[in-house]
């Protein structure tokens, strides 16, 4: 996938389920997860590439914040 939200804690998919349309970041909650009862450290995970093809991973820290 192109885009990854992954829960730190269990390595997996987290909550959210991420993706890029039209250059805008979305995160549509995934099916059959329930809301969060405490924050979850996570990471935005995806790859830039260069004009030249060049391919560089990148990894952001994410907090999912728990439900309100």
């Amino acid at each position: 996938e192109a885009l990854q939200l992954v829960s730190a804690v269990s390595g997996k998919p987290d909550y959210f389920k991420a993706e890029i349309e039209n250059g805008v970041l979305k995160f549509e909650s995934q099916s059959g997860t329930s809301n969060p009862n405490k924050d979850v450290k996570s990471y935005l995970k995806f790859t830039l590439v260069d004009a030249f093809g060049h391919k560089t991973p990148v990894s952001l820290d994410f907090t999912v914040k728990r439900a309100q």
